[in-house]
């Protein structure tokens, strides 16, 4: 990001996170159909584990922010 546009809010980064559950959730209906040793293959299964860390950070983020906003309120 530049360092002139806001931070992301709560529900942009839920959304981003639906967004990544999604296409994880499509890809790893697709890796089985795919041929073992393949590019495709590969290639697709590193995309899932690149997803599944994102979704891992998305979702750190969003507990951390959840943390914060549950201080602010006591």
């Amino acid at each position: 990001m530049s360092g002139d546009a806001a931070a992301p809010g709560a529900s942009e980064i839920r959304e981003a996170e639906r967004a990544l559950a999604s296409l994880r959730s499509k890809l790893e209906k697709v890796v089985p159909k795919l041929a073992p040793g393949t590019a495709q293959r590969t290639l697709a299964e590193r995309r899932v584990r690149a997803l599944a860390l994102s979704l891992d950070l998305v979702r750190k983020t969003l507990a951390e922010a959840d943390a914060a906003e549950g201080k602010e309120r006591a």
